[in-house]
């Protein structure tokens, strides 16, 4: 009993330090905020939780316990992985409150310089959730009933926790995922982007094998988070969806040039020869005589495909393959 105690007790300090951030210069108390928004065409919750707490340092590999203390099953935690982060500047409320309580103010105060002094910088953590049941059913049906999809739920996080892959170390990366099985591989992808401008990394090849229901849900994210690295030179992706519904609707959108300003590869239909792809890659690898890492992130299936066709590649002569496997659930 007095380990349980124990436990919770500091499971509990935990939550409160990955939450609260107190800002002692104001006397002000920030906590996390988060925005969830659904669409249908991507069957996706696209959770963003914004917080400044000491003890979040995203990074790749990393992933988040997340609770809703406002519903009737608050003490719940589900496990996520973390997809993408970005620093935001931040103005706080407590500027706003300082104005309105100072009417006295000379009218040399700079309210710019007001603001800086409550301007903090905030990460915004990216989340991407497949509503299924339980608790992500019931976020959905919350984004619902909001206005345009849109909600901001009270969500605390618990973390991090997970493991890092060093994959910098290597000169060629494949990264192979399934579904929202895509948060891993980002991750992967903005480290690199970030080491690449420092030059600490080996990586000159990194390429993306990704297969997702529907063709909206690859488009939204190279809109958004890979619409820089779409651009480089030492990225390439082969992108596939499996959902026939969307096969003659990507067409359409393809043949009215709506995203003629985006610039991403082509979308396949079908699903791709994951060994097909190992084998292809790790031949290079061993004819160039350089490192090569295999990281896969999705269903049980594809993550045993992806295992079986390195371990042929090794027993082939490969010697210079790696593989690592990131976890896809509990």
């Amino acid at each position: 009993m007095i380990v349980w105690v124990l436990d919770r007790a500091l499971r509990l300090l935990r939550l409160v330090a990955c939450n609260i951030y107190i800002r002692w210069g104001n006397q002000a108390i920030h906590r996390t905020h988060s925005v969830a928004s659904y669409s249908k065409e991507t069957d996706v919750v696209r959770l963003d939780v914004r917080t400044n707490a000491f003890l979040t340092q995203p990074a790749a590999g990393q992933f988040y316990y997340l609770y809703q203390p406002t519903t009737w099953q608050g003490y719940e935690n589900h496990p996520f992985t973390l997809g993408a982060w970005s620093p935001r500047s931040c103005v706080s409320d407590d500027a706003d409150n300082y104005l309105l309580q100072h009417d006295d103010l000379p009218s040399e105060v700079d309210e710019a310089d007001l603001s800086s002094k409550y301007q903090s910088i905030v990460q915004n953590l990216t989340f991407w959730i497949r509503p299924y049941d339980g608790w992500t059913r019931r976020l959905r049906a919350e984004c619902l009933q909001s206005i345009k999809g849109i909600a901001k739920p009270t969500i605390l996080l618990e973390g991090p926790y997970g493991h890092h892959c060093s994959l910098s170390s290597f000169d060629s990366v494949l990264l192979i995922a399934g579904g929202t099985g895509i948060a891993s591989a980002i991750s992967y992808i903005l480290e690199h982007m970030a080491l690449s401008e420092t030059g600490k990394t080996e990586t000159t090849n990194l390429h993306l094998l990704w297969t997702a229901r529907q063709a909206s849900f690859i488009q939204e994210v190279f809109a958004q988070e890979l619409r820089a690295v779409a651009q480089r030179d030492d990225f390439s992706a082969d992108l596939f969806f499996t959902r026939h519904a969307e096969r003659s609707k990507q067409g359409e959108e393809q043949s009215r040039g709506d995203d003629s300003e985006l610039s991403m590869p082509e979308l396949q239909h079908g699903r791709p020869d994951i060994a097909a792809a190992i084998a292809k890659a790790a031949r290079r690898a061993g004819m160039t005589g350089t490192k090569m890492a295999v990281l896969v992130c999705g269903p049980p299936a594809m993550a045993d495909e992806a295992r079986l066709a390195v371990h042929r590649s090794l027993k082939r002569g490969c010697h210079s393959v790696e593989y690592f496997e990131e976890s896809f659930g509990w």
